[in-house]
């Protein structure tokens, strides 16, 4: 969502859109140096059931204060509507 500061200038920001019940699979994680700083990323699959119209790889989850960055959406092979959005996040 595009908004604007007090002086004008365009702002980019996250808005909510849609709230599902999802089953949380957590994959793993790893940690690496970034700009002298330590930094660790988790990849945590959010198993849903029905997927939303609209939703893309573009797109954020947020769970319990934390954002996660969707890197793949896959249909279950159970081949009954069920979806994994498949996604990561990095600790600072």
């Amino acid at each position: 969502t595009v908004t604007r500061s007090a002086n004008g200038a365009e702002i980019l920001t996250w808005a909510d859109w849609k709230s599902r019940w999802s089953e949380i699979v957590y994959q793993g994680g790893s940690e690496a140096q970034q700009a002298g700083k330590e930094t660790a990323s988790s990849t945590v699959t959010f198993k849903v059931r029905y997927i939303m119209d609209g939703l893309t790889e573009k797109d954020r989850i947020s769970f319990r204060s934390q954002i996660y960055d969707i890197t793949n959406i896959a249909q279950d092979q159970d081949g009954r509507n069920h979806y994994q959005l498949i996604s990561t996040t990095v600790h600072r």
